[in-house]
């Protein structure tokens, strides 16, 4: 697969089973505002998807395992078609949970998308297959084959009644495994049951170690379902109760603005524009020379042309935020979007953005190069808009925050991070590196993003917990 026209070939195959299986086969209304016809017209379309959702995911497995093998290609090279991969998969399930990104965040325990075990994914597709062939109107998927979903061997979504439960599966095969399974039963899904595994003399000293993994893994697994069924609980990976807002909130997406952007460069070479004051963008395409360069030159010359236009109180929040300290620097951090979103987990994948078809055959085949360029001082500009007041907090208290989550818990600027305070309420939030996230890799709007944050400023916003990019 060293070719590159082959893989991609084989890849255009892949998304079009993903993402088009279903309406290729079951055409849906277009002239009406509901989709279809009756209840037999919905179910035939859900059967249809979930039959290209299983060959898109068989097919994905074959080419992980050619790409993994293949040594004609670098290995950045392989690395980025193996996310590629992977991200289909990802936002198979996406799709499936009808892009609530809430339920995705719960099912994630690592910083990045685990290294690939095909020897566990061939015993679990086994089950997973037959699991599929036997109802079309739920779907499996290989939890190891997408970069998000850290628990089960697989997670299944139910579709049957026109909602989407999910289920998540241990598989687990071989007669040590059905002994300890069949012992665990007798304990609770709790963390102390794992001290009182260790004095079961019906485990044996040498099986303790998979009995504690079989153990925490149901516990997970218990957890993220009570989440997900009653809005609160543990987080599996902070280990920290949380509550959900109860109310579902609808972020708003520049995604019209990003893609007639792409369009534009794809057109012509390249396209600047900026969102909400503070994100500041470019695309260039391979029809220039040094693209990426000029991808990052062009989002640099975004920013410098907002501040030239800023009005007189964003010049005042540019006083104030860039130059002291020597931030100016590290208040305008530059991203490469297309790679955040690759590796980040757990974002929306960019097969999810809804592009034009020409900007996501560049993106995959690498034609294009996106720059983001951040812009702090306008950030805190954006939040005052909103309602709230953003200042960087002390260097004492980004140290707390850091010793809890994890130095990549959020932005770094100088030691400090973003601090946000509302007009009414004696809490103070953190800015963490969730939201920046989703600014970017979600393409969710930031003014958006904090008038609802103030307007749920009393829920516990699972938001605002950290997130791998």
């Amino acid at each position: 697969m060293s070719d590159p026209t082959d893989f991609y070939a084989q890849f255009d195959k892949v998304e079009r089973a993903a993402f088009h299986y279903g309406s290729d086969a079951v055409p849906l209304r277009t002239k009406s505002g509901e989709p279809f016809t009756d209840q037999a017209h919905y179910r035939k379309f859900i059967s249809a998807c979930h039959r290209g959702f299983a060959i898109a995911q068989n097919t994905v497995l074959e080419m992980l395992i050619a790409n993994a093998a293949d040594l004609m290609v670098s290995e950045d090279e392989r690395r980025r078609r193996e996310l590629l991969l992977r991200k289909v998969i990802d936002g198979i399930l996406y799709t499936m949970v009808r892009m609530q990104t809430w339920i995705t965040r719960r099912i994630v325990l690592h910083d990045e998308a685990p290294a690939l075990n095909f020897a566990a994914i061939a015993q679990a597709k086994k089950t997973v297959d037959e699991m599929n062939a036997k109802d079309r109107m739920t779907f499996a998927a290989l939890s190891d084959l997408t970069t998000f979903v850290h628990i089960g061997d697989a997670v299944q979504v139910d579709r049957k009644d026109g909602g989407s439960r999910l289920r998540f599966i241990e598989i687990k095969e071989g007669a040590i495994n059905e002994l300890l399974t069949e012992q665990l039963e007798n304990y609770p899904a709790k963390t102390k049951s794992l001290e009182q595994i260790k004095k079961d003399p019906a485990i044996k000293p040498s099986h303790q170690k998979q009995a504690a993994r079989m153990m925490r893994q149901r516990i997970r697994m218990e957890q993220t379902a009570e989440v997900l069924e009653t809005d609160q609980g543990t987080d599996i990976k902070w280990n920290i109760p949380i509550r959900m807002n109860h109310e579902m909130i609808n972020e708003v997406s520049y995604r019209r603005q990003f893609s007639d952007s792409c369009v534009s460069a794809i057109e012509s070479g390249a396209a600047v524009f900026t969102v909400n004051c503070c994100l500041h963008f470019a695309a260039t395409t391979t029809s220039l020379k040094q693209h990426r360069f000029a991808a990052q030159q062009g989002a640099k010359l975004a920013l410098f042309e907002s501040i030239k236009m800023a009005e007189p109180s964003l010049q005042e929040y540019y006083r104030k935020n860039a130059e002291p300290d020597g931030l100016q620097k590290k208040a305008f951090p530059m991203l490469d979007v297309i790679h955040s979103n690759l590796h980040a987990v757990p974002v929306i994948p960019f097969f999810c953005w809804n592009l034009d078809a020409r900007i996501m055959r560049a993106i995959v085949r690498d034609e294009i190069h996106i720059c983001c360029c951040f812009d702090l001082p306008a950030l805190l500009f954006v939040m005052g808009k909103a309602g709230l007041r953003g200042v960087l907090s002390t260097r004492s208290e980004a140290m707390k925050v850091f010793s809890k989550f994890g130095k990549g818990a959020a932005p770094d600027f100088d030691g400090r991070i973003v601090k946000i305070i509302h007009p009414e309420k004696k809490a103070e939030r953190f800015l963490l590196s969730g939201a920046f996230s989703r600014f970017v890799n979600n393409l969710h709007s930031p003014y958006s993003f904090f008038l609802n944050m103030k307007e749920h400023w009393s829920e516990v916003m699972d938001d605002m917990e950290p997130e791998a990019s």
